[in-house]
């Protein structure tokens, strides 16, 4: 499960979980975002398209209340 004190101990842009077509990022503060495409991991961080729901989320990322309070909508 995903949490604060981990978000803050990761490096900026971090890919830190990603799945076949999916990456979860750390930003430029302790914030983060999934984004979905197709191709690198690096290639869908840079261009994919962001993952807003709060249901997909969870279910790609488990994360506590703290850190998804976290997630850069």
């Amino acid at each position: 499960m995903l949490t604060i004190k981990q978000l803050k101990e990761m490096d900026s842009h971090t890919i830190f979980a990603y799945g076949a077509d999916w990456v979860a990022v750390r930003g430029g503060i302790h914030d983060w975002a999934i984004y979905k495409g197709q191709g690198t991991k690096e290639y869908i961080r840079d261009w994919g398209n962001k993952v807003h729901s709060e249901e997909e989320i969870k279910l790609l990322v488990p994360c506590d209340k703290e850190s998804f309070n976290m997630y850069r909508d």
